[in-house]
C-alpha cells in the first residue's frame, strides 16, 4: 500500500467517527429536557428562595420530565408534565 492510500483511509475513518459523534450529540440534545430558567422579577433580578427545576420521573412506565417552578418555595407547586419520546 502506498502512503496516499493509508492517508485516504485514515481520513475516511476520521470522517466516519466525526459523523457518528455529531449524530450522538444531536440525539442527546433532542432527548434532553433542557435547563430550568431562574425565576426573575420585572427588572430581571432572580427572586431569592424561588424554585426552578426539571425532575425526571416515571409514571405508568413512561418517562416524564416535570418542570417545577414557584416564586416562593413554601407555596403550592404546579407541575407541567411533558412527555419525552
Amino acid at each position: 500500500m502506498t502512503l496516499k492510500k493509508i492517508v485516504k483511509g485514515v481520513l475516511y475513518l476520521m470522517g466516519a467517527l466525526l459523523i457518528v459523534l455529531l449524530l450522538a450529540t444531536f440525539i442527546l440534545w433532542i432527548k434532553s429536557p433542557g435547563k430550568p430558567q431562574p425565576i426573575t422579577d420585572s427588572y430581571g433580578v432572580t427572586i431569592p428562595q424561588s424554585i426552578s427545576s426539571i425532575e425526571k420521573i416515571i409514571l405508568g412506565g413512561v418517562a416524564h420530565s416535570p418542570i417545577v417552578e414557584e416564586a416562593e418555595k413554601f407555596k403550592s407547586i404546579v407541575l407541567d408534565i411533558t412527555k419525552k419520546f
